[in-house]
């Protein structure tokens, strides 16, 4: 039996299509994956096995791949980003990740455990610039932050590497860039 010959294969293909759509960011992209599903769904139309009902369901399909990937966008009600003001915020956080610092700075992922006394979650990107006078870092270290919250500005070179689309894509929305004058320790993990 041939794959394609399958009755929701082609409905399969149109709903990848439809989440794929979402994604792309020019719309040469857009308009080539909306091209790629209409011909598929032609194709498919055409066949004695499927009549013309598959045309409409095919579109079906493609707006619930559409909606799904749009649907995983939205922010949880405890999200941090819904609590904080502009300015500085009292920020608590936990050390969830170490990433590759560099010269200047410590860099960590972190849950967002509370904005301002206000309990919240997610997950941020904290910079801290390095300072060798002060104690070291740890995994599981919890922290209060009194530094605003920025978004994470968009690549300079528009065809490099993305970083800010790589951190939306883990549900980082923004970063935390601070000093270690503007850190109180709570806890030190006793797990280096």
């Amino acid at each position: 039996m041939k794959p394609l010959s399958l009755p929701l294969v082609p409905y399969l293909l149109v709903a990848v299509l439809g989440v794929s759509f979402y994604y792309q960011e020019t719309y040469p992209e857009k308009i080539l994956i909306a091209a790629l599903s209409l011909a598929i769904l032609a194709y498919f139309s055409f066949k004695p096995l499927f009549y013309w009902r598959t045309f409409f369901w095919g579109i079906a399909f493609f707006c619930l791949g559409f909606c799904t990937a749009h649907i995983d966008q939205f922010l949880p009600k405890k999200h941090y980003s819904k609590h904080t003001s502009p300015g500085i915020n009292e920020i608590k956080v936990e050390l969830h990740q170490r990433l590759k610092g560099n010269q200047k700075n410590h860099r960590f992922y972190a849950e967002v455990i509370a904005v301002n006394e206000i309990p919240t979650e997610g997950t941020i990107l904290l910079q801290i610039k390095k300072d060798s006078s002060k104690s070291p870092l740890f995994l599981g270290d919890k922290l209060l932050v009194h530094d605003p919250i920025s978004i994470i500005p968009p690549p300079l070179n528009p065809k490099g590497f993305n970083y800010k689309k790589y951190l939306n894509e883990l549900s980082i929305f923004h970063q935390l860039q601070s000093s270690r004058e503007a850190i109180d320790f709570i806890r030190h993990s006793e797990n280096p």
